[in-house]
């Protein structure tokens, strides 16, 4: 049976690979012309990931507390755990927040293709891939530096 600390790193992997796939597709709208429908198809094909970036962020900061908790209980005591989990808090906010904004804007009509619209999504979802890659780091840094949740905790 799978452990609970084992589901966080199972379901992290969605929102960095939804957010990056979102940021390639917007990069790819910005630079197809206007009346290309090619550029309509990257541009909805972004927004779906950017949601489904926000969606996943959500369930895999949820895990990753609950991960954190049972680390605490095993006797992990490393300042790098807390920087983790800050910046993934703060990555969560920023790509759910990217995600209600695109419901939002396609609940509304908002026209999201046009250049300004576009550019906007664009630099908030580059912020939140930054983000993004820089939580992973830790998050790596933790599990294939320190064993995290993987090896026993020698005091």
């Amino acid at each position: 049976m799978i452990h609970l600390s084992e589901i966080h790193p199972m379901l992290i992997h969605f929102p960095i690979v939804f957010t990056f796939i979102a940021w390639l597709l917007l990069l790819a709208a910005l630079f197809l012309s206007e009346s290309h429908s090619l550029r309509h198809s990257f541009l909805m094909t972004g927004l779906f990931s950017i949601i489904l970036s926000g969606i996943s962020a959500v369930f895999a900061a949820t895990f990753g507390d609950m991960a954190l908790d049972i680390a605490g209980q095993r006797g992990f005591k490393n300042p790098s755990i807390e920087i983790h989990q800050g910046l993934g808090i703060a990555t969560t906010v920023v790509l759910a927040l990217n995600a209600c904004v695109v419901i939002y804007c396609l609940w509304r009509k908002v026209r999201m293709d046009g250049r300004r619209n576009l550019a906007g999504i664009f630099a908030f979802t580059s912020i939140g891939l930054i983000m993004v890659v820089i939580t992973a780091y830790y998050g790596g840094y933790l599990v294939y530096g320190l064993g995290v949740n993987v090896l026993p905790v020698h005091p």
